[in-house]
């Protein structure tokens, strides 16, 4: 993430919320890109939560345990998130969460197009997309060059996840979920009650 002005650095986010290797590693395999963009664009990688500490020679990585009280002021100090996934089975059935948390705090990010990442996040609309090493490097770089860019991609995307992800927009369709099976139950017991004294 680039510095917007909220510290000192420049700095990406990338956030796990287990200690389990099986998603630190996500991460572990794109040490070489992070390699690759802070050759050209200097930022603190922060990794919250991974259980082990990461060190990638050339870059500045800050270790950070997570804790629920100190989460959403986490994702408000970035200024881009990264959500490296493999394309595998385990990560095609991953939720989009941490993206989804990233956008709600309108800190644009750029995630593999894995899962759900490729219906919620269209890629330089309300985030960015990255397949390859060099399409991680190049679009890295660019949100780490363009304060403006963060600006929008970031904005956008809490847009996004306001639109489909909110209390506002699903409370109402949860109230609607549950009237309806509760007048199903209902019309179902009085069936029910009917044939029972035939």
């Amino acid at each position: 993430m680039l510095d917007s002005g909220r510290r000192h650095s420049r700095s990406v986010f990338d956030r796990f919320y287990t200690a389990r290797y099986e998603f630190f590693s996500y991460v572990v395999a794109a040490v070489a890109i992070f390699r690759d963009v802070a050759r050209t664009h200097p930022f603190v990688l922060r990794v919250c939560g991974a259980g082990e500490e990461l060190r990638i020679p050339g870059v500045n990585v800050e270790n950070v345990p997570w804790t629920l009280d100190a989460e959403v002021s986490l994702f408000n100090t970035c200024d881009i998130g990264v959500y490296p996934l493999s394309d595998d089975e385990r990560a095609r059935g991953k939720c989009e969460f941490k993206a989804i948390q990233f956008m709600a705090c309108g800190v644009p990010v750029v995630a593999a197009p894995v899962g759900v990442n490729q219906q919620m996040i269209q890629d330089g609309v309300n985030g960015l997309l990255a397949s390859t090493p060099a399409e991680w490097v190049e679009k890295g770089g660019l949100l780490l060059s363009n304060a403006s860019l963060r600006a929008d991609l970031g904005a956008s995307g809490r847009r996004s996840i306001e639109a489909d992800y909110s209390l506002r927009t699903n409370a109402p369709k949860m109230v609607t979920a549950i009237s309806e099976a509760v007048e199903g139950a209902r019309h179902r017991a009085a069936a029910h009650a009917k044939v029972a004294t035939l």
